[in-house]
């Protein structure tokens, strides 16, 4: 299958010649950039990045080398949707003992046209400041002054970081149009680092060594050479967001330096490049994993009341992953590693990701139960492609029985059994084991769930509608619905379907909900006015009246990125109608059906009529979470037969 999901190499020395002479530095703004109203190859562009410019370069000082990193940006506002871009955040790591990094902006000024004339606003220190994220974590955020459409901002920052290994990913693209991108980095003979690019865009790569001196003192002078790579790209169009997409972040073009070897002056040869097996080995024998799962003196009390006469390993699983759930409050901190232990964060009945899982795994292994910890990387931290301690930032459970491995993952109070969270459907997991290796676990789901949907319809003589509706969710159908809807009050679901619904007076609510393993069941009664047109003593009736697709999802000429559902699913349809006394059907839609190529997905439209009643059935089912972008023509296509068929009309005449 031909994925074209992510474009993945070694950064190459070859240097490709595209022609860079304009100069790009801060302080050069003109009123002809002022005074453009829109972004010249990209008119619907709310803001552009003008230039980017960066430079990655190590210094040595007291004979340590410390790593710098220098970003300018030049940015113009279109539109007043874009002056988000006016405020800029970093993170660093800033523990409270021990070496830190700093973090410094500087030459941040706004510029407008104001009566001809170009007025300069520079950020002052009110406009600059930092907050504490947790014990090691600060952020220095940037809001810049006299924001207004048209402006254009430029400011510049430095992070100084004692850990040379700690080069930051350098990003080309971004959600606006870049007219120019540039980064440079200078790493000393003695470091050497694997370079990784991920995606599509082409850049222009040269490849140089810089003669470097340090001076200590008079006469002891200290020489080695830096070995340059420059980067460069123009004209970088905006990555748009698409319909069923996981993390668009995943597909862009970035550059990644991984630490792999050291050997400085005098000192023995080190290496650092890290395998998969090197990472979880590593993560294993971690005081704050590894150990944490062998503690079992704080539960192991209230363990044997809540196990007692159950007889098989489903029972325990079920009972053990329902109290840890019901008892565990997560605080939303994702982490492979426990902060203040599993006993600590049992008492207290709240964790993170490692410290409720881990408990989990735990107490399972004490039942005797074949369960592992599970690395994995979540929706929003991206696809961990590279080895890394930092690539992976939750951990789950996975139970080893049948041949198979069962999910688990109690931080989510609407999770259950083999029902993963969404957040954590992402690719692949990493399943550690107590040898010391690791198994590749694939975290898509594989079963289809289910959503049918039920309605009995009353046409009235005068085109009103009456009816109601039952929605019958289960698995990941019904997690999601939970996850987005569960906590609304009956007021607040009834404002969701009318917005939803456009048209449709909901009179009724009622959600039926006997816990995470049962199905989810919601029922409503509705009234409308504004369903049916009536034309000449006919009426022309949408057979699916407000539950059909109205539009097509996909929208794009082409598609860059995988087609993500997160889960098989199936929708099944079934409406009822009643029809008007004095009326009979002049026409009614053909039945049909549809299939996508290689089984990815079928659809079935069926209309009977049955004395006065019509019955309406249709049933859309996608066999797989995931669909490569080369699929794409024909999903559209796909999409665009089905929301024709549902939108053809019934048509009715007077007797």
């Amino acid at each position: 299958m031909k994925m074209r999901l992510i474009l993945i190499c070694f950064v190459c020395t070859a240097f490709f010649s595209i022609g860079f002479a304009q100069s790009y530095d801060l302080g050069e703004v003109t009123q002809a950039e002022l005074q453009e109203k829109v972004h010249p190859k990209d008119t619907s562009a709310n803001a552009a990045i003008l230039f980017k410019k960066g430079r990655t370069y190590f210094t040595l000082t007291d004979g340590q080398f410390n790593v710098i990193t220098e970003v300018s940006v030049k940015i113009k506002i279109y539109k007043k949707e874009a002056y988000e871009k006016a405020n800029f955040s970093l993170y660093y790591y800033a523990p409270s003992t021990g070496s830190g990094e700093q973090v410094d902006f500087t030459k941040a000024v706004t510029y407008n046209l104001v009566n001809g004339q170009i007025e300069k606003t520079k950020a002052k220190s009110e406009n600059i400041f930092t907050e504490q994220v947790n014990k090691n974590t600060k952020v220095k955020k940037l809001s810049m002054p006299a924001v207004k459409e048209g402006c254009i901002i430029e400011y510049k920052y430095s992070i100084l970081s004692p850990f040379i290994s700690n080069i930051r990913d350098w990003f080309f693209q971004y959600d606006v149009p870049i007219n120019y991108c540039e980064y440079v980095v200078d790493i000393p003979e003695y470091y050497k680092f694997n370079n990784h690019y991920r995606g599509a865009l082409i850049l222009d790569i040269a490849q140089e060594k810089v003669n470097r001196s340090v001076t200590f003192s008079v006469g002891n002078r200290f020489e080695y050479f830096d070995n340059r790579m420059t980067y460069k790209v123009k004209d970088v169009a905006a990555m748009k967001e698409e319909s069923f997409v996981n993390n668009i972040s995943n597909y862009r073009s970035t550059l990644i330096h991984e630490h792999a070897s050291t050997m400085l002056p005098q000192s023995t040869y080190q290496y650092y490049a890290k395998t998969w097996e090197d990472v979880c080995r590593k993560i294993y024998d971690d005081e704050e994993f590894g150990p944490q799962m062998r503690k079992t003196g704080y539960f192991e009390a209230d363990l044997t009341k809540l196990v007692e006469g159950l007889t098989t390993d489903d029972e325990k699983i079920a009972m053990v992953f329902q109290y840890v759930q019901n008892r565990m409050n997560w605080n939303e901190s994702y982490r492979i590693f426990t902060d203040k232990g599993v006993r600590k964060a049992y008492e207290e009945k709240t964790g993170n990701y490692a410290e409720i899982n881990l408990m989990m795994v735990g107490m399972l292994r004490h039942l005797g139960i074949n369960a592992h910890p599970i690395l994995l990387s979540t929706r929003a931290n991206g696809i961990a492609m590279y080895p890394s301690f930092n690539a992976y930032n939750a951990v789950i459970v996975g139970v080893k029985r049948n041949g198979g491995v069962l999910f688990l993952d109690a931080t989510s109070k609407y999770a259950s059994p083999d029902i993963l969270p969404l957040r954590d459907l992402n690719w692949y997991g990493r399943m550690l084991l107590d040898d010391g290796t690791a198994e590749l676990v694939d975290l898509m789901p594989k079963m289809v769930s289910l959503n049918q949907e039920n309605a009995a319809i009353d046409l009235a003589a005068d085109g009103s509608v009456s009816g109601k509706v039952r929605n019958q969710m289960v698995d990941y159908s019904a997690l999601r619905f939970r996850d987005r809807y569960r906590q609304l009050s009956k007021e607040s679901q009834i404002e969701r379907l009318q917005k939803n619904y456009t048209g449709i007076e909901v009179t009724e609510f009622e959600l039926a909900d006997n816990g995470v393993s049962e199905a989810l069941v919601e029922k409503y009664s509705f009234e409308s006015t504004n369903s049916v047109e009536v034309i000449g003593g006919k009426m022309f009736v949408r057979p699916l009246f407000h539950l059909g697709l109205d539009e097509n999802p996909f929208k794009q000429e082409t598609r860059e990125y995988p087609i993500d559902f997160s889960f098989p699913f199936r929708e099944k349809q079934m409406i009822i109608v009643n029809l008007p006394e004095g009326y009979t059907i002049e026409t009614l839609p053909e039945n049909m059906a549809l299939g996508l190529d290689k089984n990815y997905g079928t659809f079935s439209f069926s209309i009977t009529k049955n004395e006065n009643k019509l019955v309406i059935q249709t049933n859309l089912e996608i066999k797989t979470a995931i669909m490569p972008p080369d699929e794409y023509e024909s999903l559209k296509e796909f999409f665009k037969l089905i929301v024709d068929k549902v939108n053809e009309k019934i048509v009715l005449k007077k007797v």
